[in-house]
C-alpha cells in the first residue's frame, strides 16, 4: 500500500512541477504587475512613493534646520501626512499583488481541474464506462 502511495506522490510531484515551470510568483510577483492592463497604475503608485519619500525626507532634514517652534510643527505635520500617505500606497500596492497572486493561482487551478477533466473524459470514451476497463 505503502509503494502504490508514494507512486502516486511522485506522479503528482512531476505534475505539478510541470505546471509551475510558467508560473514563478516569487521573484516575478512585481515585475508582473508592468504588464498588461494595470502597467500605468504601477508606474503612477511608484511615482508617488518616490515623491512622498522625497518629501519625508526633506521634512525630516529641515525639521532639524529650523529654529522656530512653528516652523517644526508645520516640517513634522508635513512628514506625518507623507508618512500617513506612503503607508496608504503601499498598503494598495500590496494589495494590488496579492490579487494578482491570487488569480495567477486561481488560473493554474483552473488549469489543473481542465487537465483532470480531460483525462477523465479520454477513460470514458476509451472504455464506456467511468472507471471501468
Amino acid at each position: 500500500m505503502k509503494e502504490i502511495e508514494e507512486q502516486i506522490r511522485e506522479a503528482l510531484q512531476a505534475e505539478q512541477n510541470e505546471l509551475n515551470d510558467g508560473y514563478h510568483l516569487d521573484n516575478a510577483g512585481i515585475l508582473k504587475m508592468f504588464q498588461g492592463h494595470s502597467k500605468w497604475i504601477t508606474i503612477v503608485w511608484f511615482a508617488l512613493m518616490a515623491v512622498t519619500v522625497t518629501v519625508m525626507i526633506v521634512s525630516a532634514v529641515q525639521f532639524f534646520r529650523v529654529e522656530s517652534i512653528r516652523a517644526m510643527i508645520a516640517w513634522a505635520t508635513g512628514f506625518t501626512v507623507c508618512f500617513v500617505l506612503e503607508a496608504f500606497i503601499e498598503f494598495c500596492f500590496l494589495a494590488e499583488c496579492r490579487k494578482n497572486a491570487l488569480q495567477c493561482q486561481i488560473k493554474r487551478l483552473e488549469l489543473q481541474v481542465a487537465t483532470l477533466a480531460s483525462g477523465l473524459q479520454k477513460e470514458t470514451d476509451q472504455t464506456g464506462y467511468m472507471g471501468q476497463e
